[in-house]
């Protein structure tokens, strides 16, 4: 028996069916839904997935994937065999524009492709004909038997067969349109007539999985997933599916798109996307040789987080930098600071941190760098990276040396040497590791120091069983709020998912702003190297400024995001800088984000002065009053912060070093644009809970007419 769909009517001997229509106008945007989304639930509601990639083009300003890789994604696993869901399938109709990419994207999807099929084909030269494929509404006759079984289920764009037939092909059931043969590797598309806008291509795929080699598994099994292992001379395992040879070289030497690589997954300063849906292990490997190809490094460093998905998409990303010829140390289980501390500290061109940071258990990711631990953003390559990925690649011309390499030891020593550890008492502390990184790391810290920790979730597991790896989502904040008051804890810390960032809690069960404790730090550092300068971004209260100049600093603003953030510490050769976001970067750790570093600096600050955090941060509670970070949609971004320059310009003074920024003798704000999203964030701060409170008001009342 072979793969068989959950349907009565599928004709016996057939293993597989597929079946697509293609639809032009008035559609012009629609794309075929990520594959695995739609191969795990086998229908989806397409208009709706046109609307989030509307969104998503607009929210990003890149293009979405063109529809001929979108389908060749759809397909490539179904025709291997190689998808764990198969089983589940019911066929698909998906709509996508023009015609002749269905043709073409088929042609790529079947490049080295074992079983042999037919292809049946039926051009509709009007869209009326096309609703006995494509459906109709709820007014039209595609809930009657006349429609073919089609169930309409809100649209032309979102259609359930419950036969896997649709009916304009039921006449032509023999009728061979064409035909290929896998082994002959075609590259050429099928033989279809011309179409035009409103064209309507119907096609069904037949599959004959009887002849198929010994050392497959069964078929009308799952396959599992394809393994990606790099050994440590480079070369792949034996049993081991190549990345080579289904993204690099595929075809009569043409090269085709990674299985799921959305191009919504590059992001201002990462790669971030739902792992099989919209990134997985071929999209990781089209990422690490891209980079490698965009910046040419000699060595780089490529370690991971807990997620589940993480060892499969690392050593698929470490392929494909060792393919383009690049020496790879595989750093293996590490927070992100880690990977940033071995670029550094190792001399190397650069490095990638597996990780999805403080996302839910669904999602990948990326964190990039080049040589000194720089990041890798928007604006800085990843975009470059996203258009090599998106091409494809050519034959390797050397592989390079694949090896792994221990960072515990080397960085155990160095964020121990950002305190004294003989001077911090034996306090009470609530940590809460999020079952992320954070636990693996503090925990040969931990031994070296007289703390009493109250571990929470520690295990590193990328399934979170207890909560998301996010400090700032309300449920978390309150945990660790109770858990600290619970314990009579003398403080509180949570960490994100890989670590990087820490978030504070008070003796009493408050929270810390990160403005307070970039303060706080400030003066740790500033303690140790009096004089130093120190970088803070635009939304910060001004307790960070106030207390650097009281510190005998020199107190620099900048802007928000961490690129920024690195160069301006390394243009101004700044000992510290800190983020209202919970990101501290130190000039002795690479100029890099660390988790660990602010609390140790957090715990040795409260041993030497020796009064609760509650009464150091008194001060700042009576003086400085935030609103917060504030979020709100808005249609029309630049438009809003016009209106905003001109309504509370006149009352301050006004800087765009990064959105809007009015500073008046006793209130402020900055109200910056998000980087993805049609929003705007305020922050505003005031001398008064009463003056903020109105001020507050007063913003919000123009930004949300």
């Amino acid at each position: 028996m072979g793969v068989r769909l959950p349907h009565a009517g599928h004709l016996l001997g057939i293993d597989l069916r597929v079946v697509l229509g293609v639809v032009a106008e008035p559609h012009p945007g629609l794309t075929a839904p990520p594959g695995a989304r739609v191969r795990r639930h086998a229908v989806h509601d397409l208009e709706a997935q046109r609307r989030r990639e509307a969104r998503r083009e607009q929210r990003d300003g890149v293009p979405v994937a063109q529809p001929r890789a979108q389908v060749a994604h759809l397909l490539r696993p179904l025709l291997e065999g190689t998808d764990p869901e198969t089983h589940h399938l019911e066929p698909v109709l998906v709509g996508i524009q023009p015609a002749q990419a269905l043709t073409e994207a088929l042609a790529d999807a079947v490049e080295g492709v074992r079983p042999n099929g037919r292809v049946w084909t039926d051009l509709l030269a009007d869209r009326r004909e096309a609703g006995d494929v494509v459906g109709a509404r709820e007014d039209d006759a595609a809930r009657t038997p006349a429609a073919g079984g089609l169930e309409d289920v809100g649209g032309a764009d979102d259609v359930r067969l419950e036969d896997p037939l649709p009916p304009v092909l039921r006449g032509n059931a023999g009728k061979v349109h064409d035909t290929f043969d896998a082994r002959e590797r075609r590259s050429g598309g099928l033989d279809i007539p011309d179409v035009d806008d409103t064209s309507v291509l119907a096609l069904v795929l037949e599959l004959d999985r009887s002849q198929v080699e010994e050392d497959e598994p069964p078929t009308g099994h799952a396959q599992p997933a394809p393994q990606h292992r790099a050994d440590a001379a480079g070369g792949a395992r034996d049993g081991e599916r190549s990345h080579r040879s289904t993204v690099a070289e595929t075809g009569a030497g043409l090269a085709t798109i990674p299985a799921v690589l959305s191009p919504a997954v590059f992001k201002a300063y990462d790669v971030r996307g739902l792992y099989g849906s919209e990134l997985d292990e071929e999209g990781a490997y089209a990422i690490g040789r891209a980079y490698a190809e965009q910046f040419e490094p000699r060595r780089i460093a490529v370690g991971r987080d807990m997620r589940s998905s993480s060892p499969a998409m690392a050593r698929a990303l470490i392929d494909g930098a060792a393919d383009a010829g690049v020496d790879v140390l595989d750093i293996g289980l590490v927070g992100t600071e880690m990977l940033y501390f071995a670029v550094g500290e190792l001399g190397l061109d650069g490095g990638v941190c597996v990780t999805a940071s403080h996302n839910p258990k669904e999602y990948t990711g990326m964190k990039i760098v080049r040589r000194g631990a720089l990041p890798v953003g928007g604006d800085s390559g990843l975009l470059e990276i996203r258009e090599r990925a998106e091409r494809g690649f050519g034959p390797s011309q050397r592989r390079g040396n694949v090896r792994e390499e221990d960072v515990w030891p080397g960085w155990v020593e160095r964020v121990l040497s950002f305190v004294e550890p003989a001077a911090l008492r034996p306090l009470r502390v609530v940590v809460d590791a999020a079952n992320g990184m954070a636990g693996a790391m503090l925990a040969p810290v931990l031994e070296r120091l007289p703390i009493d920790t109250v571990r929470c979730y520690f295990e590193p597991d990328g399934t979170f069983p207890n909560h998301e790896p996010n400090p700032l989502l309300p449920e978390n904040r309150q945990f660790i709020m109770h858990r600290t008051l619970e314990e009579g804890a003398d403080l509180g810390v949570a960490f994100d998912g890989d670590a990087d960032r820490c978030f504070f809690v008070d003796d009493t069960g408050e929270f810390v702003p990160g403005d307070f404790a970039t303060a706080l730090l400030a003066e740790s550092v500033l303690a140790k190297e009096p004089g130093a300068k120190v970088i803070y971004d635009v939304r910060a209260s001004w307790a960070v400024p106030e207390t650097i100049t009281a510190g005998g600093g020199t107190p620099l603003m900048n802007r928000v995001g961490h690129a920024f953030i690195k160069h301006r510490m390394r243009k101004e050769g700044a000992a510290f800088g800190g983020e209202v976001s919970g990101h501290y970067y130190f000039r002795d750790f690479s100029q890099a984000d660390s988790g660990v570093v602010p609390f140790l600096l957090m715990l040795e600050l409260v041993s030497r002065k020796g009064r609760k955090l509650s009464e150091i941060l008194a001060p700042f509670r009576t003086r400085y009053f935030l609103t917060g970070e504030l979020n709100t949609p808005v249609r029309d971004v630049p438009l809003k912060l016009q209106e905003l320059k001109e309504r509370f310009g006149r009352e301050g003074e006004v800087s765009h070093l990064d959105g809007v920024s009015v500073t008046a003798a006793d209130w402020h704000m900055n109200v910056r644009p998000s980087n993805t999203e049609p929003l705007l964030r305020l922050n505003l701060e005031a001398r008064s809970a009463e003056l903020m409170e109105r001020k507050r008001d007063e913003v919000l009342a123009v930004i949300r007419a």
